[in-house]
């Protein structure tokens, strides 16, 4: 670590100009010729004057995109460790509110829950998804993980762990959970029907087409 005095030594050096600088005759100090802001910073102490480095306008713009790039990108890791902690079954990770094709009625409550999820949380309040087999309470269900996964807010999605826990200590804290949750049917067509129906629609239309 270098000592003070000669870090001070070295901020009194004349800075040699860059290409892309000039000194302005109205305060000696060194600008940027491409913004016209200074590059340096007059400090008076005692009987010295001190000129140290400070960013340039333009510069000082670069240096925020890339921070604001740079934490984009550690907000993008952070988002693929939630989501590979909890959403270990890959599949779940497709279901989203932008694969959403209009099935479910109730997924406006879905998207209700994840708009007022610090509300929620403050209240301890949980939905409890029920209904027939294949009405989408996985996809409802998976939706809201991966909506609060995207804004990084930690989720562990369990869809069938709740009706079988591994010991009493679990099965305790699942009748805690149960007990924090707002029934909510989901009454709906099954979606699985409907998907098999679209596929094999489709796949007529390539056996009619001949091609």
């Amino acid at each position: 670590m270098k000592p003070i005095s000669a870090t001070v030594d070295g901020i009194l050096v004349p800075k040699q100009l860059l290409d892309d600088e000039y000194r302005n005759e109205a305060d000696g100090l060194i600008y940027c010729a491409k913004c016209h802001t200074p590059r340096q910073h007059r400090i008076q102490l005692n009987d010295r004057v001190l000129l140290p480095t400070v960013r340039c306008r333009c510069q000082q713009e670069a240096y925020e995109k890339e921070e604001a790039e740079r934490k984009h990108q550690e907000f993008l890791m952070q988002v693929s460790r939630l989501k590979a902690n909890g959403l270990q079954d890959k599949s779940l990770r497709d279901y989203t509110f932008a694969n959403d094709k209009g099935y479910n009625p109730e997924i406006q409550k879905a998207h209700d829950y994840v708009a007022h999820w610090e509300e929620m949380k403050a209240k301890s309040l949980g939905l409890l998804l029920w209904g027939d087999v294949g009405t989408g309470k996985s996809f409802f269900a998976g939706c809201i993980a991966n909506a609060l996964l995207e804004k990084g807010i930690p989720v562990l999605l369990t869809l069938d762990e709740l009706k079988h826990p591994v010991d009493l200590a679990h099965a305790r804290v699942y009748d805690r959970i149960l007990e924090r949750c707002v029934p909510l049917k989901i009454n709906n067509q099954n979606i699985r029907e409907l998907n098999a129906a679209a596929n094999m629609q489709e796949a007529r239309k390539l056996f009619d087409s001949g091609t």
